[in-house]
């Protein structure tokens, strides 16, 4: 079954195993749910610190190491 936003995964054996949902479309109906099973949209798993960290890094331009080594 596949709906706007929503995706159902089947098994092996074709039972209904996995849901994605688009929490950008649906995320506040689904708020309160979430909220009984303990898990909050609001708030970002990642510790924000080291996201930060990626953040900067991903600025920084690249740079190419040459490795000279006679095994190589």
């Amino acid at each position: 079954m596949n709906t706007l936003g929503i995706t159902i995964e089947h098994n092996a054996n074709g039972i209904p195993a996995i849901a994605h949902i688009d929490l950008r479309r649906y995320g506040r109906e689904l708020k309160d749910f979430f909220a009984s099973k303990g898990v909050s949209v609001e708030e970002s798993p990642y510790n924000q610190e080291f996201v930060e960290k990626i953040r900067r890094a991903e600025q920084q331009p690249s740079v190419k190491v040459d490795i000279d080594h006679p095994m190589f």
